[in-house]
């Protein structure tokens, strides 16, 4: 019989090839289940009578068992037996344990595989939301979200999130090249130089030696009481006015900054590097310079600050003080001191 490989017949035909092959490969597959099963099936029976019989095959070889009765032959092999099962039972639990806890570790796994795609996706859309140059609000809620991100998942993203936020201020507030321009800082800076001052205070020993760049903006008027931007770089920026009262810049660098009239009391100014910055008019009261690098640092009508405070600093004999001060520091005049220093 010959097939006809044209027309309606032939399309007919192959149309009908891929029905045909899915009706085959289900009964395939349904004699394949039912083999697997009628196999296990009859394993377990197997495997049971096997075991079933161990005890009995044991009392036998014993040398007892044929002195007794056959009653208490039977109560022999059913103590043997119940032995042996209190055993299988052990063995069964210990297992049963451990198939449980290799449960409990998937679980524990998949929930942990889950939350870092959760997370994944809360930083990718904090991200997005931040970058949006029109809406404010959307920023100030990114801002939020990844302060957040960070306390939740601070082995993962404490660094990121600080690196994102220090580069969107450096991007959105930079400094300008007319000081006198400098505006006060916007909103969405002010709440970003905030959340990384709110993470440094979760850093701990393994994060200090982590660059934060913060070099080059502008955070005039910026409100920082109580903060902590230690060992961050601020070198060559605008914090005129800046309230930073109480604050811990400890070890950071403001080499050549603006700090005219800025907030300082009881600030920590430890180990912090100040080399030409401006603290004209500067609060001082109560700041600890430790150690604090002032060379040619401008303290004209500095408030506040007191000689004792001052020589705890390094190279405080090099800063500009007002003439009566100078005078108490035991400093020749700034034009005999600008001659010697040339």
């Amino acid at each position: 019989m010959k097939m006809k490989l044209s027309g309606h017949s032939f399309l007919d035909w192959v149309k009908s090839r891929p029905l045909k092959t899915l009706n085959c490969n289900r009964l395939r597959d349904n004699i394949i289940g039912f083999l697997s099963i009628f196999g296990i099936f009859l394993v377990l029976i197997v495997t049971t009578s096997w075991l079933w019989s161990i005890p009995e095959r044991r009392a036998q070889n014993l040398p007892q068992y044929q002195d007794l009765t056959p009653l208490e032959q039977v109560n022999f092999i059913n103590s043997y037996r119940s032995t042996f099962i209190s055993g299988f039972g052990t063995l069964a639990t210990v297992v049963g344990g451990f198939i449980l806890y290799m449960n409990f570790r998937v679980a524990n796994r998949n929930v942990e595989l889950t939350q870092s795609r959760l997370l994944a996706e809360r930083f990718s859309k904090a991200v997005e939301m931040l970058g949006n140059k029109d809406n404010i609000h959307l920023r100030l809620g990114a801002i939020f979200s990844l302060e957040h991100l960070a306390k939740d998942s601070k082995d993962e993203y404490w660094q990121t999130i600080i690196g994102v936020l220090a580069a969107f201020i450096r991007e959105e507030s930079p400094l300008q090249e007319d000081l006198d321009e400098q505006i006060n800082v916007k909103a969405d800076i002010q709440s970003a130089i905030s959340a990384v001052s709110n993470l440094l205070k979760l850093r701990d020993k393994s994060q200090e030696d982590f660059y934060i760049n913060l070099s080059k903006i502008n955070l005039r008027n910026a409100q920082l009481p109580g903060g902590n931007l230690s060992k961050v770089d601020l070198s060559l920026s605008c914090l005129k006015e800046a309230f930073l009262s109480r604050s811990n810049l400890a070890g950071s660098e403001m080499n050549d900054s603006d700090l005219t009239n800025a907030r300082l009391y009881d600030t920590n100014l430890t180990s912090s590097y100040l080399a030409g910055a401006c603290l004209t008019s500067a609060d001082l009261h109560g700041a600890i310079l430790t150690g604090t690098d002032v060379f040619r640092v401008q303290f004209y009508k500095a408030r506040g600050i007191k000689i004792e405070q001052l020589k705890e600093a390094a190279s405080w004999d090099s800063a500009f003080y007002d003439f009566d001060f100078r005078r108490k520091l035991g400093l020749p005049n700034e034009d005999e001191d600008s001659l010697r220093l040339s």
